[in-house]
């Protein structure tokens, strides 16, 4: 029996850099792709464990009428204090850490010369990275962050502002940081077609490490 395995691929980036782009260009071409935000959220709606610590933690105020976590309003209380964040992060993570494990896992025995990526905006800062064969980190100017980020905000009808996008941002790991510590940098400072030749790019070098292996 083969011991040959496919690849694990973290894929990470600041506010509005384009790595769920880029993870629909690389799903197109045949990737698993694991969302984490999907998976938080999941975990948010489902799981009675994380519910009620999240209750306990954080109160009723954090609750719609029908019992169920109110993101919107937990997103103000978790991003308006680093204690509340990590605290929120210590719930969640232990979880979301082990689900991604166990379907990347899942993907890359079963297909021996595929690729498993993980979409996580927090690759690094949950100590993910450490798991994966090659990291990816998707970077744009923060201005241009900014502008998208406020341009998709308005457009779901969110009333937050500059200021705040601004807020949020600076409480992520620094960009340049996940640059520096990425196997490999997409930047995404240009056009749509530009993004989709330089992930492409990326694809292939991820196909040969693939073969390679």
């Amino acid at each position: 029996m083969s011991d040959k395995r496919g690849l694990t691929v973290g894929l990470t980036g600041g506010m509005a850099c384009g790595k769920t782009t880029v993870a629909r260009l690389w799903g197109a071409m045949g990737a698993r792709v694991i969302d984490s935000d999907a998976t938080v959220h999941r975990l948010l709606r489902e799981d009675d464990d994380v519910r009620r610590e999240v209750r306990e933690a954080f109160g009723d105020d954090v609750f719609r009428a029908d019992g169920a976590i109110d993101r919107p309003a937990l997103g103000r209380v978790v991003f308006g204090d680093e204690k509340a964040r990590q605290t929120l992060m210590g719930i969640l993570h232990p979880k979301t850490l082990a689900i991604h494990r166990a379907e990347a896992e899942e993907h890359i025995t079963a297909h021996p010369t595929g690729v498993a990526v993980i979409d996580s905006p927090l690759l690094f800062e949950s100590g993910l990275d450490a798991d994966m064969d090659v990291t990816v980190t998707v970077a744009a100017p923060e201005q241009t962050r900014i502008r998208r980020a406020l341009t998709r905000a308005q457009a779901r009808g969110s009333l937050v502002d500059e200021h705040e996008l601004r807020r949020r941002n600076a409480m992520q790991m620094p960009l340049d940081e996940k640059r520096a510590r990425a196997d490999f940098v997409i930047e995404n400072d240009a056009s749509m077609d530009d993004l989709q030749e330089r992930s492409m790019a990326v694809w292939l070098a991820l196909a040969r490490l693939v073969e390679s292996t």
